[in-house]
């Protein structure tokens, strides 16, 4: 999962590198502006620590899901448990990530951890 996130974080620089580096004739580094480079690096950085902020406060809230969730398993099937939880906690991730990215990059996260949480359930 980190990993992803370590993607995304690169994907905001590929993406915007190029655009801060062309001109308005589309000639690559003829007037550079370091300080705009910067500046889109350094917001790409805070986007970056705030998806790392919002997935460490949404694994906390998953222990806490999960702690209530286990008081309340007597009452449930264990499949249909599981199935809720992670319905629930995709929902919540979504919406959170939302907050800060765009919903093209919230989709593909949200991609990356759906596929990833197939292949741990595929080698159990």
């Amino acid at each position: 999962m980190i990993r992803a996130l370590f993607s995304v974080s690169a994907l905001f620089i590929a993406l915007s590198l190029p655009q801060a580096l062309a001109d308005n004739h589309g000639d690559l580094y003829e007037n550079i502006q370091l300080d705009d480079i910067f500046q889109q690096m350094d917001l790409t950085l805070r986007r970056r620590n705030d998806v790392m902020e919002v997935m460490n406060q949404f694994r906390e809230d998953r222990k806490k899901a999960d702690e209530a969730l286990q008081e309340l398993s007597e009452t449930l099937p264990p499949q249909e448990e599981i199935s809720a939880t992670t319905v629930y906690s995709d929902i919540v991730l979504e919406s959170r990530l939302n907050r800060i990215l765009r919903s093209d990059q919230v989709e593909q996260l949200m991609t990356f951890i759906r596929e990833q949480r197939g292949e741990q359930s595929g080698a159990e």
